[in-house]
């Protein structure tokens, strides 16, 4: 169990949140414009993750581990 700011998160936690936003909504045209951090802000928001959300530290985790992700899948 990781401490990230006030929300304590597994390391399973923050990696399902990669699949779980890559599959939403704010990954689609209609979102192109958005910063990749707005779109998980906001996918966060309508899961069960407002916690997260709203913990700055959680949500830069987040975003590090999906861009991490990112950069394994594409280096």
């Amino acid at each position: 169990m990781t401490l990230v700011g006030h929300v304590q998160l597994t390391d399973g936690e923050l990696d399902a949140i990669r699949p779980r936003f890559l599959g939403s909504e704010f990954i689609r045209r209609a979102y192109v414009g958005w910063p990749i951090d707005k779109g998980l802000y906001a996918d966060q928001l309508h899961h069960p993750l407002i916690d997260v959300a709203n913990d700055g530290a959680a949500c830069d985790a987040s975003l590090k581990c999906l861009v991490t992700a990112w950069a394994r899948a594409w280096g």
